[in-house]
């Protein structure tokens, strides 16, 4: 019986201890430093997500409502930044929902540049940490975002 264990171990062996010890918290620190950085990204996608979409609502009420060249100025430089960030932590889906956004124009003056807005917000709601089971069309948040028209 004894001649098929391999390994023994010795009564006072702390060498095993040790390492196995060592072990754990190593796997334990590669652990929580892979979750704190998924949650740090998600943090940083989320926030890029949220700040393009105020940039846009604010630019489109500014243009609705009068506006002079600085408040434009400021404001399509808020957008440009946002869209940075969505490119560097977007997921694919995003980002693929953007370029078409903005191979049709930016504006959302069209029937088809608000469909395709509310569908890159659809796709950042999907993408969205707080908003993985949240299923709304692109409808209601065309509605939402832009009016009725």
């Amino acid at each position: 019986f004894s001649s098929r264990r391999r390994h023994t171990r010795l009564q006072g062996d702390w060498s095993s201890d040790v390492c196995s010890s060592d072990l754990g918290a190593f796997l334990q620190f590669i652990i929580t430093k892979r979750l704190e950085d998924r949650r740090a990204l998600n943090l940083l996608r989320d926030q890029a997500y949220v700040d393009y979409c105020r940039s846009i609502t604010e630019y489109i009420h500014l243009t609705q409502n009068g506006y002079n060249l600085f408040e434009e100025t400021k404001f399509r430089s808020n957008i440009v930044e946002t869209k940075k960030r969505i490119c560097l932590y977007g997921s694919n889906n995003v980002i693929q929902a953007y370029d078409k956004f903005s191979s049709i124009g930016e504006n959302l003056e069209s029937k088809e540049q608000k469909e395709s807005f509310s569908e890159l917000l659809c796709q950042m709601r999907l993408d969205s940490a707080s908003s993985r089971n949240n299923k709304i069309g692109p409808e209601i948040l065309k509605r939402i975002l832009l009016g009725r028209k």
